[in-house]
């Protein structure tokens, strides 16, 4: 004989691994993770556990908190060949990653890599053509910011 129905197996209660990053809260009741990160750029790997009186399992799951987005973006145009572009910093960022498109935005392409809060872009440019640029803030390999605004 075949269930048709099963009774509603509830959790008493979560349990997570580790403290999360400053600015993030467990919530032991229903497993739900709440806030906005306010430390330094992390990935970590962490276990959510649930319990009820028949026993206990978990989930793993990596948590990435980034950099903040670049923000402050600015093109100056100095001749027909070369943009200047310049932003604010960004902290905890230890490079920051120049993406550019023709003006229809089909493909964007990182076209550098630095530290420094500019680049003077001179790279297959030509007079009347328009780009779109963003940025990306990194810290670490694998830790990115959200992609700044689409600018030209």
């Amino acid at each position: 004989m075949v269930p048709t129905t099963l009774a509603a197996i509830s959790v008493s209660e979560f349990r997570i691994s580790q403290d999360l990053p400053p600015g993030l809260s467990f919530n032991y009741t229903d497993g739900s993770i709440s806030g906005t990160p306010a430390g330094a750029p992390m990935a970590d790997e962490f276990t959510v556990t649930a319990i009820n009186a028949y026993g206990q399992t978990g989930a793993t799951f990596v948590l990435i908190v980034g950099p903040r987005t670049p923000a402050g973006t600015t093109a100056a145009t100095i001749s027909a060949d070369s943009v200047v572009l310049a932003w604010r910093s960004v902290e905890h960022a230890e490079t920051y990653l120049v993406f550019r498109a023709d003006s229809a935005g089909r493909v964007f392409s990182m076209i550098a890599e630095t530290s420094d809060t500019s680049h003077t872009d001179t790279s297959g440019l030509s007079a009347g053509t328009s780009w779109l640029y963003f940025i990306v803030a990194a810290a670490g390999q694998a830790v990115l910011s959200r992609a700044s605004d689409t600018w030209s």
